[in-house]
């Protein structure tokens, strides 16, 4: 018995012994705990397959990193497709939409500002700097929406953020609540903007609105704009390179800052390689109004040039400050003589100067069969009403609907919103041989003051073409350029905003009244006195510099709209009337000498 168990503990210590003598050797044998032996059913079987996850073609896709955000093909996208116009909608033109269909009114302005200036009702208020991180209080993207702002600067900023975003339907508002205000559109001084409400966020290119809100958020006091005066210093101190996005026939009609390189905006993405290499350099942009400029300039600092700002207000700014531009035409020539045209109306006019006022008009009205043309906007009618009978052709459009118009010795009487555009409408149709026409002193405000009857419903009938008459196409054709060309506030700054100007800088102011009228009211202290009949025989009078600032004034603002049509037309760029006249410079309580 005993001799059996031996032989079975010598079989066992024989056959552990076999198995490590087979088993693979580790790197530390010292360590091996050979009774420890792995389990048979943990082994591989020999017939197992390998299991196909474990393939080395797809083990390193999820650590493939993701292609980097191209925020040049963006903006090379968007500048490219820009359409003519680049988004600008006129403020009447704009109140007009407002009024036809649901429009959402984006104001950028800041709170203060708002507090300080009014607002339009019905506008939604997110300050520019905070825009990014509201798109949920926007519509959906193919709502229309209208971007404001304070004069103009910041609204491209918006517009065009929001377009590359996805926004199918944004404008920007042309000068923006100044311009609106100047318009004389309706706002609210009392109050503050709804609040915006807050809705689901709408699904944007996360990486594009990562970085555009970057930018708005740092966005600086000053909103990366330089006015022209400092623009002109920095160049003067400093190497800068300049970039004009205007179109080359804009450049050719207006002229452009000397040394300026011209890359049209749609091609700018395109043409970095005319920028410095050195993307610290100094850079200014610049356009017509400065709109372009503005989201140039902001696709140009995306792209990483640290160093770029917008002359705010573009060219027509630039100008209007009295620096200099090469290659503008020297001045509007024509084809007749329009001096020779000017002077002969002019010295020709009439004791009264064409203005009637409204009882004399009512009473002509009634006794015999007058045209009544009000030139005002559409919006205007709608909101203040209008005379009955009355045939609406807006100013702009007045020399492309002169078919419109009845026989040239038939009465008419131009009338507006409250006399500014009237004596323009008079002028020029004297001028192109219509023998009866005359201003409604004081517009259609001035009509519902005297409580003579309007109409409230409905809008005037529309005026029907006939034959066209026989005029001077050549005047024709330069009153409709003129005219096509008319700024918002028809060329009119007000006393305060006329005074401000002439502290600033040097500005030539041409009375055009009568000296009787001036001993009798008193006159702007160094203002020139050029009675308006001699005024195109006094040319001599004014600045040798035709781009040198004029402002024009005589009693209440008739005769100085149409003196400064006449000296636009005659090549003096930079001219405009004091809304009003003296008697409004004397209500605003501003000085007056004998």
């Amino acid at each position: 018995m005993n001799a059996r168990k031996f032989l079975l503990i010598a079989l066992l210590f024989a056959i552990a012994f076999a198995a490590v003598a087979c088993a693979t050797p580790t790197a530390e044998p010292t360590k091996a705990l050979p009774t420890v032996a792995p389990k048979a059913t943990d082994m591989p079987k020999p017939t197992d397959a390998p299991k196909p996850t474990v393939a080395p073609t797809k083990a390193v896709e999820p650590t493939k990193p993701a292609a980097a955000f191209d925020v040049k093909a963006v903006f090379e996208k968007y500048f490219a497709g820009l359409p003519d116009g680049f988004g600008l909608i006129a403020p009447a033109a704009a109140k007009d939409q407002m009024a036809a269909t649901k429009v959402f009114l984006l104001d950028l302005r800041e709170a203060s500002e708002i507090t300080t200036n009014g607002y339009i009702e019905g506008a939604v208020n997110i300050p520019t700097r905070t825009l990014m991180k509201n798109l949920d209080k926007l519509p959906a993207k193919d709502q229309p929406i209208i971007v404001m702002c304070g004069s103009g600067v910041r609204s491209p900023l918006g517009m065009a953020s929001l377009q590359m975003l996805g926004y199918t339907n944004v404008k920007s508002l042309t000068g923006g609540f100044g311009a609106w205000k100047t318009a004389n559109l309706p706002i609210k001084t009392e109050g503050k903007p709804a609040e915006p409400m807050m809705g689901m966020a709408l699904s944007v290119d996360k990486d594009l609105l990562a970085a555009f809100d970057k930018l708005f958020t740092a966005l600086p006091d000053g909103w990366n704009g330089v006015a022209p005066a400092a623009a002109s210093d920095q160049m003067k101190a400093t190497k800068v390179t300049i970039i004009d996005v205007r179109e080359a026939s804009e450049v050719a009609a207006n002229g452009k800052i000397e040394g300026s390189l011209e890359i049209p905006v749609r091609t700018l993405i395109k043409s970095l390689d005319k920028l410095p290499a050195d993307k610290a350099a100094p850079i200014l942009v610049t356009c017509q109004s400065g709109h372009r400029g503005m989201f140039s300039m902001m696709a140009l600092q995306m792209l990483g040039y640290t160093n770029v700002k917008n002359i705010s207000g573009g060219i027509n700014a630039w100008k209007a400050a009295n620096l200099p531009v090469v290659g503008a035409p020297a001045s509007t020539a024509m084809a007749f003589d329009a001096k020779a045209t000017f002077d002969k109306y002019f010295a020709a006019l009439p004791d009264g100067f064409g203005l009637i006022a409204p009882a004399a008009a009512k009473d002509q009205m009634a006794a015999t069969k007058v045209f009544l043309l009000d030139l005002r906007e559409a919006s205007e009618i709608t909101t203040n009403g209008y005379i009955e009978g009355a045939v609406n052709i807006p100013t702009r459009t007045l020399m492309k609907n002169l078919d419109k118009l009845p026989a040239k010795d038939q009465p008419i009487i131009v009338m507006c919103g409250s006399g500014v555009r009237s004596p323009l409408g008079m002028a020029s149709l004297q001028m192109l041989g219509y023998t009866n026409v005359k201003s409604l002193t004081g517009g259609f405000g001035a009509w519902k003051t005297a409580n003579l009857p309007i109409k409230t419903e409905g809008k005037p009938a529309d005026a029907v073409a006939g034959k066209a008459p026989e005029v001077d196409k050549d005047l024709l054709a330069t009153f409709d350029k003129w005219y096509t060309a008319l700024p918002d506030g028809w060329n009119g700054v007000a006393p305060a905003a006329a005074s401000d100007q002439m502290k600033a800088t040097k500005v030539t102011i041409i009375d055009v009244r009568e000296a009787s009228e001036i001993t009798a009211n008193g006159k702007i202290e160094g203002s020139i006195n050029i009675p308006v009949r001699t005024l195109i025989k006094s040319l001599d009078k004014l600045p040798a510099d035709k781009a040198a600032p004029i402002l024009v004034t005589c009693q209440s603002g008739h005769r100085g709209m149409f003196s400064m049509m006449a000296l636009q037309m005659l090549g003096y760029t930079n001219v405009k009337n004091i809304s009003g006249g003296i008697n409004a410079w004397k209500t605003a309580n501003l000085p007056v000498v004998p």
